[in-house]
């Protein structure tokens, strides 16, 4: 299955100020929200990462989110499978500092957050257009 179809194409700029395309998708549920990113085919994975600060600001100051009840992952395709990694962070107010990433590594975790992922109750990204 082509990741890319799974989510909504965003632009958003790098750390540089430079347009860069994500693949996002937001689930919310009565609780938490649930923020999906993958980097496009054409992108390499490694841009989440070398801009995961600045992204999680824009994101959630676009969609007006709070951060307290929001889990930020991204989708990493890999050679044989795809992999999910948990995005944290240090909020300072709506700035994002000291991005860690960790491997979404339990089955149960893996197995919710897919479902999550393509079935959950969506909210389609392109409503929040600037």
């Amino acid at each position: 299955m082509d990741t890319d179809l799974l989510f909504d194409q965003l632009t958003l700029t790098n750390r540089l100020g430079q347009d860069m395309d994500l693949g996002v998708k937001l689930v919310s549920t009565a609780e938490r929200g649930y923020l999906f990113l993958h980097a496009l085919t054409k992108t390499p994975s490694s841009v989440i990462a070398k801009n995961a600060e600045h992204l999680a600001h824009q994101l959630v100051s676009r969609f007006n989110l709070n951060h307290e009840a929001l889990d930020i992952l991204e989708l990493r395709d890999g050679s044989e499978d795809t992999e999910m990694l948990r995005w944290r962070f240090e909020w300072v107010g709506s700035s994002a500092r000291s991005a860690k990433s960790q491997l979404v590594t339990g089955k149960s975790q893996k197995e919710f957050l897919a479902s999550m992922l393509l079935s959950g109750s969506e909210k389609p990204v392109l409503d929040f257009a600037e």
